[in-house]
């Protein structure tokens, strides 16, 4: 009887909705977080049991919208297209593309004349949506797509979810990621990169496929060139798996950069000068650490430490103080609100909810930023003292550079309150937080594909300009 009694009044409401907003099933079942095969199923048979006055105007609402879907399909749809591409008219190539006869012609670009058997040339023309150069950053936490003249177009979390027998991916992204720990036992969510390495390439290729429809669309007629920012660190093997990868889902070439030195193009530093310049990238699951001079990494290092390590251990300080089980989203959202690495001019404190260790039931307990600090001591003490190790290592000429110029911080672990100063005090060098740090590899992929003469004298890839894989 409960159950029955909760499902009609989720009907209810939803059906307020719908008259309210004469919202479509797709919309009301995202807004209430069910399938819309349950909305459409419940909302037609319910109704009519309960002999609600909602029921004429929800079925209103649906004829209204089947007669749109119907236009949307006919002559609305033509209209639109004609008048969005009026400046450019599609040509025959194109729509012969589209019905997948039509493939890209090698050596061409766009507005050289394709051969056509019998009759003249064809003009070749960009893509549906235009896109000729993308920019990828396939980060551990958030994945961003850039487009050539028109900046950042795309991003989202870096999750996915899929059935657990079949593998069939059921959401991406921000989709995806709002299901973490909220699945049945049938579907798992997980981030295809982890501690910054590719865990699965099966789910990355889905992702990136998904992904990639979303920008260039699903009937490109000609095949976009792609920069790849690489996560630090990836073998020969697992560089050439992720190309293949990024091939097969519909790019015409790759150029691999390294992450590093997309983050220090987009955090500003001019790395192409004569005097040493060092960027500190913290990722979420690695830190990149890389010192420039002439366009070159003279110094490098990969350590295992960013924001996944310090959502870690602050489940590890509230499982060990207060005897709470908490999940990595409130860890996460711990560290971004009240999180910090130093002491604030105020106590800031936040609940974290969880489950308790001593009774096995749900429990919240109060969190303070002076507690978030004694959680993250041992990471930050880890991070510093690699810093510290590296510009050991670094040539005296270019550390004094270094000392001059002081330090860039980069990554979305950068954000962390205090992090900047800590690094300032212990190794004595001034550092700065780059502006919107967390999307300076997507900035620095946007300035590489905009501005190409610019850059021609950087290595991109680990030392060696040799590593790019072209085909144009």
């Amino acid at each position: 009887m409960r159950l029955n009694q909760a499902i009609e009044k989720r009907v209810l409401k939803e059906a307020e909705y719908i008259a309210q907003h004469g919202a479509t099933v797709r919309q009301t079942a995202r807004v209430f977080s069910v399938s819309k095969s349950t909305v459409h199923k419940d909302m037609e048979t319910r109704l009519k049991q309960l002999s609600s006055p909602l029921a004429t105007e929800v079925a209103a609402v649906f004829a209204k919208n089947r007669a749109e879907r119907h236009m949307r399909g006919g002559e609305a749809t033509r209209m639109r297209y004609a008048q969005k591409n009026k400046e450019q008219p599609r040509s025959l190539y194109c729509r012969e593309a589209e019905k997948g006869s039509g493939d890209d012609v090698p050596g061409l670009e766009f507005g050289d004349a394709i051969p056509k058997k019998g009759g003249s040339p064809i003009v070749k023309e960009k893509s549906m949506f235009g896109v000729d150069e993308l920019g990828l950053d396939l980060g551990t936490n958030t994945l961003h797509m850039v487009v050539q003249g028109k900046g950042i177009v795309l991003s989202e979390p870096a999750y996915v979810t899929y059935d657990r027998q079949t593998r069939d991916v059921v959401a991406v992204g921000e989709e995806a990621r709002r299901m973490y720990g909220r699945t049945p036992a049938g579907l798992i969510v997980e981030r295809p990169m982890r501690d910054g390495r590719i865990r699965s390439f099966d789910l990355v290729s889905k992702m990136l496929r998904y992904e990639m429809r979303k920008v260039v669309g699903k009937r490109a007629a000609f095949r976009p060139r792609l920069l790849l920012a690489l996560p630090g660190g990836m073998v020969p093997s697992e560089r050439q798996t992720l190309v293949d990868i990024m091939v097969d889902a519909g790019v015409r070439s790759v150029v691999p950069v390294d992450e590093n030195v997309a983050a220090a193009i987009g955090a500003g530093i001019r790395i192409d000068q004569p005097y040493g310049r060092m960027n500190i990238d913290i990722g979420g699951g690695r830190t990149n650490v890389s010192v420039f001079s002439f366009g070159h990494q003279i110094v490098w290092d990969i350590l295992d430490v960013g924001g996944d390590k310090f959502d870690e251990a602050i489940i590890d300080y509230l499982r060990k103080k207060h005897n709470l089980l908490i999940g990595a989203r409130t860890a996460e959202e711990l560290k971004v609100n009240i999180g910090s690495a130093r002491m604030r001019g105020v106590t800031l404190s936040m609940d974290a909810c969880g489950r308790s260790l001593v009774s096995g039931l749900p429990r919240a307990v109060t969190v303070t930023s002076e507690e978030l600090i004694e959680a993250l001591d041992e990471p930050l003490r880890e991070l510093i003292s690699a810093l510290h190790r590296i510009i050991e290592r670094t040539p005296p000429e270019l550390a004094s550079d270094i000392f001059d110029e002081g330090i860039t911080l980069s990554g979305g672990g950068a954000q962390l309150f205090g992090l900047a100063e800590v690094i300032s005090d212990q190794l004595r060098i001034r550092t700065t937080l780059a502006d919107e740090p967390d999307l300076c590899v997507a900035h620095g992929l946007s300035a590489l594909i905009d501005d190409p003469d610019r850059y021609e004298n950087i290595d991109l890839v680990s030392g060696s300009r040799s590593d790019m894989l072209r085909d144009d």
